[in-house]
């Protein structure tokens, strides 16, 4: 499973603002290849520990929030860490 790190590295870097408005079935794709298993556990209440500090908090609105977009694109589960991602951000 991927760490705090990986998820800031793929989704600042990687994919980038050109990339967060492009989307795509090929950028959905490689979300839910590279991180579905962190959204699962996310959603099960599996990475709280991640909202001790910045890094973590910031991996885990970008899990929760973003990649959950990409992850279930047209589907009610592209909202389902909605609320996670608010308690989060508060």
């Amino acid at each position: 499973m991927a760490d705090p790190i990986e998820v800031l590295d793929f989704w600042l870097g990687e994919v980038g603002p050109k990339g967060w408005y492009a989307g795509g079935d090929e950028l959905d794709a490689l979300c839910a290849d590279r991180f579905g298993d962190v959204w699962a556990a996310a959603s099960e209440g599996g990475l709280e520990h991640w909202v001790d500090g910045t890094v973590g908090t910031l991996a885990y609105l970008i899990i929760c929030d973003q990649l959950a977009r990409n992850i279930h694109r047209g589907d009610a589960q592209a909202f389902a860490t909605d609320a996670r991602a608010l308690a989060a951000a508060k």
